[in-house]
């Protein structure tokens, strides 16, 4: 999702007072489903073949990582906070990989 200052501004902050009582779903930040799932122009695997077909996959999970963090840069004029962002998204990737391995021992 490259619009997030949009989406932020003219649906989710347009007329505080004024509630829809709707939820809104948005697509997934710019490239990020191609690095989990697989690149459809490409063909290249994601995160998620790469686990599936048992293959190496941290390396992917290195770039996933990365790319996650480069993205929260791109919104901190929104106001987000970077450091907390990043540090959510450390913590999910640590956990995925502890998962994993204990997933392996059986």
């Amino acid at each position: 999702m490259t619009a997030l200052k949009e989406v932020l501004s003219n649906i989710i902050l347009y007329n505080a007072d004024h509630i829809y009582n709707r939820v809104f779903v948005v697509s997934a930040f710019a490239g990020v489903t191609n690095l989990l799932l697989e690149n459809k122009k490409t063909g290249a695997p994601g995160v998620y073949h790469k686990i599936a077909g048992q293959q190496n996959f941290h390396g992917h999970l290195n770039d996933l990582t990365h790319n996650l963090k480069e993205i929260n840069k791109r919104y901190q004029s929104l106001g987000l906070d970077v450091a907390a962002a990043d540090e959510f998204i450390e913590k999910r990737i640590n956990d995925a990989q502890h998962y994993w391995k204990i997933s392996q021992a059986y």
